[in-house]
């Protein structure tokens, strides 16, 4: 550790220009002010940011034995890791802090065998990716929404925040400032220390329970649910395969809760039977719905509700946990107006090859509302006897359904009324 008590003697100095100049064969980089702030102040000194940090890291050469979408540090090539939150988070965030910082997060991942794909999404969620306009990015490079423990560095905001002296300190465990922490000083040291039974062990909903508790007034269920489906993407730029679908709970559609991380079609699968026939009450609903409404949609009881069984679907793969929980023409409201950034409108469709799979189906009958009706296109599935996920007031929960004869019913097409959305952004 190099502590510098007057950083204006000429020793110090040298000292620093010294180890600059050494530093991967480097030349002399620009300081941050971060980086000028810690020399001035009495403050541990660390290495100053790099512009392609990747290059200088100690980045690991072999996979670890982690599952790809998981928690672990997992079974995929580390540069390809590395390039894949590179490419991810400048293409999330142009102005992220963590840009070119993929070497350094995988390196720090590996060293405590965690996902460095859990660490980004984190930041994600948090901070935008440790966006430069974030109170805690501005104020502690925290990008992690991580409270300080008494006797830990940090700063004043709603709480006491863990500080860092740099967004690079924050995910490099070999950083002067994080050694000797209680608790650890890195953010995957941290992960390990304080969740690490957890990371090993149990699902990615268990985790955020801990992670970011409801009664912190957190959506730990959302959370996970995102966290598993950016993890996801992270995995298919690195090459690799998610091995659950983004299961945030450990299931399969088959054995257990039906519900995949960002996916809309799999999610409404996976909660409807794939056959029809079947009876408008909670016990004639499969296993996995009866499971899911209650714990991702509080707006409604009834397990044969159309909108409820949507909203139910989008809240629990994450794909939009603000759809409004129930009845169609408030849904509609939401993506015609309150959403409409996210949303595209295909109006007046009457026919199946207007549509794409993971499109919501809506037909508003604004002279009766109650008789109107939503549904997810799925088109057509191995196993799943319809192109289309239903529930139907009072006639049945959900279940596969045919998308055509849905728009032939009573001219529900030919009226003008029924259109798809399309969850863009």
């Amino acid at each position: 550790m190099i502590k510098l008590i007057n950083g204006r003697t000429l020793v110090s100095l040298l000292i620093m220009l010294g180890y600059l100049i050494g530093f991967c064969g480097s030349s002399l980089a620009a300081l941050s002010q971060d980086d000028t702030n810690s020399i001035y102040g009495d403050t541990v000194w660390y290495l100053p940011s790099i512009s392609s940090p990747q290059t200088c890291s100690n980045l690991p050469s072999t996979p670890g034995s982690g599952a790809s979408d998981g928690a672990q540090f997992p079974n995929l090539d580390p540069s390809a890791m590395a390039d894949a939150i590179n490419t991810w988070v400048a293409k999330e965030n142009p102005n992220s802090r963590m840009v070119n910082l993929g070497g350094t997060i995988v390196a720090s991942a590996k060293n405590s065998n965690i996902s460095p794909f859990l660490i980004v999404a984190i930041a994600a969620e948090e901070s935008s990716l440790a966006d430069p306009t974030d109170y805690n990015v501005q104020h502690g490079n925290n990008s992690f929404g991580r409270s300080a423990a008494p006797g830990q560095p940090s700063f004043q905001g709603a709480r006491d925040w863990y500080y860092w002296s740099s967004v690079k300190a924050s995910v490099d465990y070999t950083a002067s400032e994080n050694q000797g922490i209680s608790g650890g000083g890195d953010m995957a040291t941290y992960l390990r220390d304080q969740f690490g039974s957890l990371i090993d062990s149990s699902t990615l909903l268990q985790l955020f329970t801990k992670y970011a508790p409801a009664g912190d007034g957190n959506d730990p269920v959302g959370y996970a649910a995102k966290v598993q489906g950016w993890i996801d993407e992270l995995v298919k730029l690195a090459n690799g395969t998610p091995t659950t679908g983004g299961d945030t709970t450990g299931g399969t559609t088959s054995c257990g809760s039906g519900i995949f991380g960002g996916d809309i079609v799999k999610t409404a699968i996976g909660l409807a039977w794939p056959s029809g026939d079947h009876g408008p009450n909670k016990s004639d609903a499969t296993p996995e719905y009866q499971t899911a409404l209650p714990r991702y949609n509080s707006a409604t009881d009834d397990y044969s509700d159309c909108g409820g069984f949507v909203a139910t679907v989008m809240h629990a793969s994450g794909a939009d946990t603000d759809y409004v929980g129930v009845y169609v023409p408030s849904q509609y409201d939401y993506v015609s107006k309150t959403a409409a950034a996210k949303y595209q409108i295909i109006r007046n469709v009457q026919d199946t090859t207007q549509l794409q799979a993971g499109d919501i189906l809506m037909y508003v009958n604004l002279s009766n509302p109650g008789d109107s009706h939503t549904f997810i296109y799925v088109g057509q599935q191995s196993g799943f006897d319809g192109d289309g996920a239903a529930a139907s007031l009072g006639g049945h929960v959900p279940e596969a359904v045919s998308a055509a004869a849905s728009f032939a019913y009573n001219g529900r097409a030919l009226s003008g009324n029924y259109f798809a959305v399309r969850l863009v952004k």
